[in-house]
């Protein structure tokens, strides 16, 4: 309702908490930093410009990734019309022995990369749905909304990669 009446400061707050989640999302569509930053920035544009209407909005987090999904859906199609853009970009591939560890500090930090290198290396659909419900803290289904995909696509998406994620931190975990 502030937002709606024109407190700046409102929106500004608005904006801190929900601009670096939602760059993240589309920069995960799309791979692309700059056409990312372009669709969050036209979508708190398009906010503050009918501002009137944000209190008509029931659940702003679903509205909010739903518009970003959608903007970045355009600007793909678009793209793809334009030029024959190669949406995969080759990743680095770490491996760590875990048999090196020093100590438990060391032991932890190779755990920890080793779960973020498996998290990036998820099929990008149960990827984005991880981050989405752990990063985010979405609902399954919020994230069913945004993605208009079933509940149960989210929940098996999310068994897929708590399975690939114990995998691998099953070698750094110490039987009793």
């Amino acid at each position: 309702r502030r937002i709606a009446a024109g407190d700046e400061a409102a929106f500004r707050s608005l904006y801190l908490a929900y601009y670096e989640r939602l760059y993240q999302f589309a920069r995960m569509q799309l791979h692309h930093d700059e056409t990312a930053e372009d669709i969050v920035s036209e979508l708190f544009f398009q906010l503050w410009k009918s501002r009137a209407g944000l209190p008509s909005i029931d659940n702003f987090n679903a509205y909010a990734y739903r518009a970003v999904r959608n903007g970045c859906n355009d600007s793909l199609r678009a793209s793809s019309r334009k030029l024959d853009y190669d949406l995969s970009h080759p990743k680095m591939q770490v491996s760590v022995d875990p048999a090196f560890a020093a100590d438990e500090e060391v032991d932890y930090q190779l755990l920890n990369n080793a779960l973020s290198e498996a998290v990036e290396q998820l099929p990008e659909r149960c990827r984005m749905i991880f981050k989405l419900a752990r990063e985010d803290g979405m609902s399954h289904r919020e994230i069913a909304s945004v993605l208009e995909i079933a509940v149960t696509t989210v929940e098996g998406q999310l068994a897929i990669a708590k399975r690939r994620l114990k995998e691998v931190a099953a070698p750094f975990v110490k039987k009793i």
